[in-house]
C-alpha cells in the first residue's frame, strides 16, 4: 500500500475520525520513516514491509475498520481534485472495503457508479483482473429490484462484466 502526501493531507483535514493537524501526522510518519516502518519516496509513503502494514492494521479494532475505510474514502473523494487519476482506485478500495455499512441505497448506486469507472480505468490500462473486480463489486452493491430504476447503470455493469470475463 503506497500513501501520497495528499492522501495523508485530505486525511488530517477531516478531522473526525484522526482528530490530528496535518502537521503531527507528517511528524509522525517522518518518525516511522526514520524508524525504518515506513519508506518515504518523493511524495510518497510506503510500509517496508507487508507484515508492518498487517500488524498496524491489526491494530485497529474490527468493529471499526469498516467506519475508517469508509470515512478515509470521503475524505480522498472530498480533497479528489489534488489528483484525481490516482484518487479514484483509492476512494473505490476504501469505500467498497466500508461498503458492509452503508445502508442508503443510493450511496450504494454511487459506489456501483465509481466502481463502474475504476473498471473502464483499468480497463484502457489493460487490467482485466481489477477491471472483472470492480465491475462485480458494483454489481454486488445493487439492489437487483431496482434494476428497473437504474437500468442504464445495471446494463452498463453487466455488459462490460461480461466483456471483462471473456478477456479472463
Amino acid at each position: 500500500f503506497c500513501c501520497e502526501e495528499f492522501i495523508v493531507s485530505s486525511m488530517a483535514a477531516g478531522g473526525g475520525v484522526l482528530n490530528i493537524s496535518t502537521a503531527h501526522l507528517f511528524d509522525s510518519l517522518e518518525f516511522a520513516a526514520k524508524e525504518g516502518l515506513v519508506d518515504h519516496v518523493g511524495s510518497s509513503y510506503k510500509f517496508a514491509h507487508d507484515q508492518i502494514q498487517l500488524a498496524a492494521y491489526s491494530l485497529i479494532p474490527e468493529n471499526e475498520r469498516c467506519h475508517l475505510h469508509l470515512w478515509i474514502g470521503s475524505q480522498v473523494w472530498a480533497n479528489k481534485s489534488a489528483a484525481p487519476e490516482k484518487a479514484l482506485f483509492i476512494v473505490v478500495g476504501q469505500l467498497n472495503k466500508g461498503s458492509p455499512l452503508m445502508t442508503d441505497a443510493q450511496q450504494r448506486i454511487q459506489l456501483a457508479g465509481l466502481n463502474l469507472q475504476a473498471a473502464q480505468k483499468s480497463k484502457s490500462l489493460a487490467a482485466f483482473v481489477p477491471e472483472a473486480f470492480y465491475l462485480n463489486t458494483g454489481i454486488n452493491l445493487l439492489d437487483k429490484a431496482s434494476w428497473a430504476d437504474e437500468y442504464d447503470l445495471f446494463l452498463q455493469l453487466y455488459v462490460s462484466c461480461a466483456e471483462a470475463e471473456y478477456c479472463l
